[in-house]
């Protein structure tokens, strides 16, 4: 990797007098070439420095496909009981989530069942009675159709 450094300001006389041929071989000549070997960067570092989409750190993660961070210090949400589950269900064991501290306790597994019971009032036997009856009478009248 090439990294330069400007040796001298230009002025801004220079732009009416000189053409723009003259001005950029002017302007490379202003320009230094720093020794390669002193300056090194890691991939992340040059990829953060390269990185002009101003996304926060988050945003980014998701849309190149890696695991957003569990904790923003912005953000109660993303400590919350229920960021933790969904990061949990969508990433698994790779998330960092404890699935001990997201696990529901049996005050909430009772208030689903209350809830699951509320909307749907049959139960599964019911239905599939129902769907069995159902049969059966559309048999019956296709036969009694037949009669006819």
């Amino acid at each position: 990797m090439r990294v330069f450094e400007k040796t001298r300001a230009s002025t801004e006389g220079e732009l009416d007098t000189k053409s723009v041929a003259e001005l950029f071989e002017a302007d490379r000549k202003d320009y230094k070439v720093i020794d390669n070997a002193a300056v090194q960067m890691r991939p992340e570092e040059l990829e953060k420095i390269c990185d002009i989409s101003r996304l926060k750190e988050r945003q980014h993660r998701l849309i190149h496909g890696k695991i957003p961070i569990t904790f923003d210090a912005e953000s109660e949400y993303s400590k919350s009981y229920v960021y933790q589950r969904k990061l949990f269900a969508r990433y698994g064991a790779a998330s960092g989530v404890d699935p001990r501290k997201i696990w529901p306790s049996e005050e909430e597994i009772k208030s689903a069942k209350t809830l699951n019971s509320l909307k749907f009032t049959m139960n599964v036997d019911d239905v599939l009675n129902r769907v069995q009856y159902n049969k059966e009478r559309a048999a019956f009248l296709e036969a009694k159709s037949r009669e006819r």
